[in-house]
Formats: C-alpha cells, structure tokens, sequence
C-alpha cells in the first residue's frame, strides 16, 4: 500500500523542502491517502480538531492551532498516537516531544516549525493508522457462543482457483465480474472505486439465494475484497433488501449498498438513489444494527450527494451537520440583528455562551432578554474599531475553502461536474468551476470567541447591577469597551419607563357632537318662559341665525350686534374664545365666502354662498364634489352641516348626508333643492 501512495507522499515531501511543514500538509494527507476529514468538535475551541480512523471511530491525532501572543504569531502542534517508542527511534528529530493534551504511552507530541521533517510526520502517521486499524473479527456459528478471533480473510481467487463446495460452484455472473477487475501497478484509490462501479454495473440486476450470516470488517469494502461465501451472501442479502425484507447482516454489507446507490448502480436518477439511501437509513440503520459510524458516515454522504445532483436544498439542510446548521443560523441573525426578535437573537447568542451567561438570572425575564437583545442591536449598529463593525470584529468575513465531496466512500466520478453554485442559506454557498470544488461559509477558525464571550458577560454584569438580579460578577479591564454600550441601553429603557408612567390623556372627537346636543337642551332647560320667548323671537331653536350680511359658520348662532345667553358671539373686529376669525376676503370655515364685489351665481330663496351653490348644482347634476372640496380645503362633513342649516327653513329637514366623506342629496328632497335654486340646474 505503501508504494501505490508514493506519487502524492513524494508531492508533499518536495512542496515542503526549504519550507515549513504545516497541519494543512498532514490533513492533506490524511483524506487522500486514508480518506479522512479533519473534525473540528468544539465551539469553544475552534483552533483544535481531530482525525479518526474510520473503522472504529478512535482517535489517531489531535490537532491545535493557537495564536502565540508574545512571538506574534500562530503555532501549529500535534497530538499523534504512534506511540512513544518514536521518540526513541527519531533521536535526530527535535519536532518530537511528549504529547501536550493527551495522556499515555501511546501518544507524542509533534511541534510544527521550520525544523519539522515531512517524511518522518507521514511516516508516523502512516504507522499510527496502522495500530488503529488492527481488525478483530467476531462471528457466530449457529449456538455456539460468540467469540473474538484475530484473522485475516482471503479475497477472491481468480476463477480458475474458486472452490467447487462448500460455498457452492462460481455463479457465471460473478465469474464475469471478476474479470472485470483491472490491477496497475499504482492500484490507486481512485482505480478501486472505479473497478467497484464497473462490476457493480455489471450485477446490478444479479440475485442470489445463498445466505451469510457472520459479521466480518472490512475498511473501505469492495466486491473484490470478499471471498466467494461473503460475495454471495450480500447479493443474497440484497435481493431479500429490495423485495423489502431488512434482515442482520454483517456491516461491510450495509457499506456496499450504500457504495451501490452513491454511484448509480440499482437506481435510474440521483433522486431514486436519494430517496433508497432514506428508506436504508430508516429501515436498517436506525434501528442500531451498524452503530453510529456507519449512520454518521452516511448522513454525511446524504449531504454531499443532494449537493453534487443539485437536489433541493431542503434535502441536503436535512441531512448536514447539525453545527453547521446552528452556527449558519446565529450567525445569520446576528448578522441581521435589527429585523431579528428578541428571542432570535438570544438563541444565537447562546451558541457561544459561556455557562454563566446561559443560567444567567437576566434571561429569566422578558425585561432582561429585551435589554440583552437589545444591547446587541445598538452595539452592533454603533460600535467600530478599526473600519469593522462589531459582526465583523466578532465572525470576520465568508471564507472559500476547497471542499471534498464523497471523499470517505468508495466513489467513482464518472461525469464531467459542470460548473453550479449551491446556495444553503445567504453566506453559505458551494460551488464547482472547472470540476474542483469549493465552500464559502463563515468560518469558526475566523470567529473572536474572546470578544464575543467578553460581550456577552459586561452585558451580563451590567444588567444584573441595573436590575438588581443575581449575584454581581467581577468587572474585567480588558471589556471597558462594552461598558458605554450597555449604559446606553439602560440610560434609553429608564427614559421609556419614565414616559409610560406620565398619564395618558386622549380625547374621542366622535362624541363632540352629541356633547353640543347635550348642551343645548341643558342650557334650553335652564330658561325662563321670556328668555325662551325671546330666543323664539331671534331664531327658530335648533337652527344658526346669520347676522347680516353674513353666511352662518357651523351651528354658532349671532344675533344682531349681540350675542345671546348661553351663546359665543363674535364682537366686532374681534374673533370669539374657541373660534378662528376670518380675515378680509377669505372664506369662513366650512363655507367659501363671496368675496366683495364678485357676482353671484344667482339668487336663492335662503342664504347660500355661491361654493354651496356650485356644489348643490354638481350634486342634482351626479357629479363627485371631491375636487371643489379639496381645492377650498374644506371637510364634506362640516359643509354638508352648513347647507342644511341654511336650508332648513326652507325644508324643514336635512336634505344632505354625508356618509364616509361622500356627500349626497336625500331622494326625497331633490326637487326641494331644485325651486331653492330657482329651477336652475345647469
């Protein structure tokens, strides 16, 4: 295996000549040759990952990046379990050291820098994937009790060497996918999951009925890494599968369906093969036959696949890691924080928490997560240092990164990839230019958790102190900067307290009306017999009498030279307490005065200025008097007031209503109107 990895380890070995060997060089390595991805676990600790060999899921190396305040730069350190005899075999190598997280006998510590030789890190890299992938095999014969053996299987023969028993003569279907099988001398991965599609192409409709029921490991299985028993036991599985049966069987099984439908064989469209991989995960896995290896290796290839088709993005979002979807979530609202609710804001917020501020007595309130949201909204909006913004200082900006579709299954990419942009929410998106594929995200190995967590524990301490909540917590120098932001979010809720205390006042104009009504019979009732025959002898009650000369605004009613009792008269060159007197020329409200020395539109049989004429005309004629009305400022309601007052006598009723600014004429009286104009319509 060494050899067929030799082309990529002597790339990597002469790209770091004369230059410093970095972790992206070892994880490089890791996922071509071992088919392993880097995994970053720990929010809190976005410079440290893992790689996991992938049969049983432990373990092989620990991976830190930290910013080295006092040299100004990052360093790059390396826990690897290759065990400690190294650090006696590499005297020479002053890169190696005891582990710096890990503990035991089985770990040493690697410093990166510019002493640090390729050569030895893939060696022993190589070597501690070698103890981690020490397969033990247990299987059962019929009662018998289960027991742990160490052995080696043996792969398929030629055809010429298959035995005739017990497993049966070679089916011809099989003898012809053997020899399918192509060998170089590389015997590259990418060879392996080519000849795996091509025989899988070629028993892709094979059924068999020759049952295997003991469990066996292989990593990375293909149809040419099973003996003849095993092969024909999983298309006997598989034919039982199909037909709907989900029987136990050994894992490598699980794998080789799982192969079958990433690569087409089986199915007629990725969405059939989509849709097969959900029913398998629901059918089989979930029930816990294979463990979560295998259920997280194939949600991850669920993913990959709904991005490589182009399914919808709601089916690949249902199958992506659920902390990539959480920190896309909060980073998103945190980025929109000023149309985001309180809650939303809280929610993300909590994704990079500390204990303390998530069990913080603030939050138990509506008050308290209001401010605390609220905080964030203002600082987020006012605050800047250096040209950025708070989002900016906090998450950086989306960064591209090369992304390794399918890279841990056994795959073969047979299409040409055109060119796509996937897009999983606004500042999340893949893309494929020229078949090599990348991912633009916010990266949490871009994100200031200090400042973030300093953020959030002023905002904490501060408002614990406004609200008298919980016990204080320490200020700290270096969060001075939060301090102004918090005071001014507290400083504008005391302001909002202070304004909801003061006592509303409104008024409901709506009842004006009926209180004038009310009026009018209190003061009526209150009169004597004369003063009651004196008013009947100055104007008809219920109406407004003009004084001389001049057309009635509203219902005020003046007699001549002398307002009478109970009543607001308008004294010579002087407007009356609660109205607005009109200067020379202008029209009173409600009304539209002739101005002196104009002609009348005609003589009427009652006072009516010529703006009540034109309109009364517009109204027996159909015409809408919203323009007249809108171009002398006047409100339909008040002006259809004034015409029946000057009417009234003439009536005896309202000839006009006015229903939602729209006036009209009472059917009853539009001849009434008609004579009051003179006859005159037109």
């Amino acid at each position: 295996m060494q050899d067929s990895w030799r082309c990529f380890w002597d790339s990597c070995l002469h790209s770091s000549r004369g230059e410093s060997v970095e972790l992206s060089e070892l994880t490089a390595y890791a996922e071509e040759k071992y088919h392993i991805r880097e995994e970053f676990k720990w929010t809190d600790y976005p410079g440290f990952s893992v790689l996991r060999e992938p049969v049983a899921g432990k373990w092989v190396a620990l991976l830190m990046r930290q910013w080295d305040s006092d040299i100004g730069m990052q360093i790059e350190l390396c826990d690897l379990k290759c065990g400690e005899e190294a650090l006696a075999t590499e005297l020479f190598a002053p890169y190696l050291s005891a582990p710096f997280r890990m503990r035991g006998s089985k770990w040493i510590g690697i410093h990166f820098d510019k002493r640090t030789n390729a050569e030895v890190v893939f060696h022993l890299f190589d070597k501690a994937m070698q103890a981690g992938t020490q397969l033990l095999f247990t299987f059962a014969m019929g009662e018998e009790t289960p027991s742990t053996t160490v052995f080696n299987e043996t792969p398929l023969p030629s055809p010429a060497n298959y035995p005739q028993s017990a497993g049966g003569t070679v089916p011809a279907k099989i003898r012809e996918m053997i020899r399918i099988y192509t060998i170089n001398r590389n015997n590259s991965f990418s060879l392996k999951c080519k000849n795996f599609y091509l025989q899988g192409k070629c028993m892709e409709f094979y059924e068999d009925n020759c049952p295997f029921d003991n469990e066996f490991w292989r990593f990375l299985p293909t149809y040419h890494d099973l003996n003849l028993k095993q092969l024909r036991g999983y298309f006997t599985w598989r034919t039982l599968l199909r037909r709907g049966e989900f029987r136990r069987s050994a894992t490598p099984f699980a794998y080789l369906y799982i192969y079958e439908l990433l690569n087409g064989i089986g199915v007629a469209s990725p969405e059939e093969a989509f849709q097969k991989l959900e029913e398998f995960k629901c059918g089989y896995l979930d029930s816990g036959v294979c463990g979560d290896l295998v259920v997280n290796n194939l949600q991850r290839w669920m993913f990959d696949f709904a991005v490589i088709y182009n399914l919808p993005v709601e089916s690949a979002l249902k199958y992506a890691q659920s902390d990539m979807i959480a920190m896309d979530k909060a980073v998103a609202i945190l980025r929109t924080s000023g149309t985001s609710t309180d809650e939303d804001i809280l929610s993300a917020l909590s994704v990079f928490a500390s204990k303390t501020t998530s069990s913080s007595p603030v939050l138990n309130g509506d008050k308290g997560k209001h401010l605390f949201a609220e905080t964030w909204r203002y600082a987020a909006s006012q605050f800047s240092e250096g040209g950025k913004d708070l989002f900016t200082l906090c998450f950086g900006t989306p960064k591209y990164t090369t992304w390794h579709p399918l890279s841990n299954a056994v795959y073969w990419e047979r299409r040409k990839q055109v060119d796509m942009d996937y897009a999983l929410n606004e500042h999340h998106r893949i893309s494929c230019r020229n078949g090599m594929w990348q991912e633009m995200k916010y990266s949490p190995l871009g994100f200031d958790l200090d400042r973030i967590k300093a953020f959030l524990h002023e905002t904490d301490r501060e408002l614990r102190k406004y609200l008298k909540m919980g016990s204080p917590l320490r200020k700290k120098p270096e969060e001075a900067w939060i301090s102004p932001l918090v005071e001014a979010v507290i400083e504008a809720d005391k302001k909002a307290e202070i304004e909801a205390a003061k006592p509303q006042i409104t008024i409901d104009l709506s009842g004006l009306a009926q209180i004038r009504q009310d009026a009018l019979l209190t003061q009526n009732s209150l009169l004597t017999e004369e003063e009651k025959q004196d008013k009947t002898d100055e104007a008809p009650q219920g109406r407004v009498e003009r004084a001389q000369g001049e057309a009635p605004l509203g219902c005020v009613e003046r007699a001549q030279g002398k307002a009478p009792q109970g009543r607001v008269e308008r004294a010579q060159g002087k407007a009356p307490q609660g109205r607005v007197e009109r200067t020379q020329g202008e029209a009173p409200l409600g009304r539209v005065e002739r101005v002196q020395g104009e002609a009348p539109l005609g003589r009427t049989s009652c006072a009516l200025s010529e703006l009540q004429q034109l309109l009364l005309r517009g109204l027996l004629q159909g015409e809408s008097p919203k323009e007249l009305l809108k171009t002398h400022h006047l409100m339909p309601s008040v002006v259809t007031d004034a015409i029946n007052e000057a009417i009234f006598d003439e009536i005896g009723d309202n000839a006009l209503e006015c229903e939602d600014d729209t006036i009209s004429i009472v059917e009853d009286y539009r001849e009434d109107i008609t004579k009051i104009l003179g006859g005159i319509t037109k």
